[in-house]
């Protein structure tokens, strides 16, 4: 009789040990869904600004080239404020990037089921 009771004990353990995986296997499946999910939304609004940015730099640098008389001036303005832009975000990477990139993916995998809801 004791033996049964051990048997049944270790069969409910095995299923407890399965169902616990499994229910694991889904809750990171849950995840890297929500994650790919904002990644692809990000990469798809970052495509569409970069694109927009582009037009809107090239209507920049062709009226200052008609306001000063030269090509060259409007494109080489437009391009000094990106030089300048990709220095500041170079210095500031860190705290403006990379900090809250983290921060946002570690509180994203961290979240918990009755937030989620």
């Amino acid at each position: 009789m004791a033996d049964t009771k051990i048997e049944e004990l270790f069969s409910n353990l095995k299923e407890y040990i399965a169902l616990q995986v499994e229910i694991l296997k889904l809750q990171v499946i849950g995840k890297v869904a929500t994650l790919t999910g904002n990644l692809v939304s990000v990469l798809l609004l970052t495509v569409v600004s970069f694109m927009a940015l582009i037009f809107f730099s090239i209507a920049a640098a062709l009226y200052l080239a008609e306001r000063l008389g030269s090509n060259l001036q409007g494109f080489l303005i437009i391009a000094a404020f990106y030089g300048i832009s990709v220095i500041v975000f170079i210095v500031f990477q860190k705290p403006l990037i990379r900090n809250p990139v983290r921060d946002k993916l570690i509180k994203e995998l961290l979240k918990k089921k009755s937030e989620q809801k």
